[in-house]
């Protein structure tokens, strides 16, 4: 999706009056504009502001939630000060499809780091129906099983609902009804402006598939 180019901060200031006071705070925290208009944003699901902070992409709604996408960086150079400016404004920090991102996988800037800090996850629909390259899928439900992943969503904007519908029985059916019920949950207080459920983040390798257990009758 094409973004509308980032503003002058004399053209933001003038357009402030369409922002709620959550947003314009974050916008004088971050120093940044933002976008000149809010557009749909498919994975998030809602109309979304973007700023762009050093190597990382922002998007705001009405919420408390703000959705950073890594996906395309190599390095978490500026994560750390990022979060402490979002914290600063009253914002909870998710991280878009961390399964498909490099930088998170590393083993110097694990996603494990960032959970412990107050991240959430938000992991792709299509990862867990196998329809992303490479190891998203393994990665995706190890993220599910060790507490790294919040809620689901999706990239595409179609069939958006019947996507998210189908990973929540796939889950079900690899991780267990609780996880699967989570993860729906989670989703809705998002969407509600509302807190999530969170556990502790188990530190785990996301890229090893799970041993196979076999029991005898």
């Amino acid at each position: 999706m094409v973004y509308p180019p980032m503003i002058s901060s004399e053209f933001s200031d003038k357009n402030s009056i369409f922002l709620s006071e959550r947003q314009k705070r974050l916008q004088e925290t971050l120093s940044r504009p933002f976008s000149y208009k809010a557009v749909h944003h498919p994975g998030i699901g809602s109309m979304v502001y973007t700023i762009v902070y050093e190597d990382h992409t922002v998007y705001i709604n009405d919420t408390r939630y703000a959705y950073i996408d890594i996906a395309s960086i190599h390095r978490l150079s500026s994560i750390d000060s990022l979060l402490y400016d979002l914290e600063l404004a009253g914002y909870y920090p998710v991280i878009l499809y961390p399964e498909l991102s490099d930088a998170l996988l590393t083993h110097d800037t694990p996603f494990y780091r960032l959970v412990r800090k107050g991240c959430l996850g938000m992991i792709s629909a299509s990862s867990l129906l196998g329809r992303n390259p490479g190891k998203a899928q393994v990665i995706a439900y190890n993220m599910a099983r060790g507490n790294l992943a919040h809620f689901i969503g999706s990239e595409r904007d179609e069939m958006r609902e019947d996507d998210i519908k189908a990973a929540y029985a796939k889950v079900e059916s690899k991780i267990g009804s609780e996880a699967a019920e989570t993860l729906r949950s989670n989703r809705e207080r998002v969407s509600a402006d509302d807190h999530v459920e969170v556990d502790l983040p188990v530190k785990m390798d996301y890229m090893k598939r799970p041993k196979r257990r076999f029991f005898s009758q």
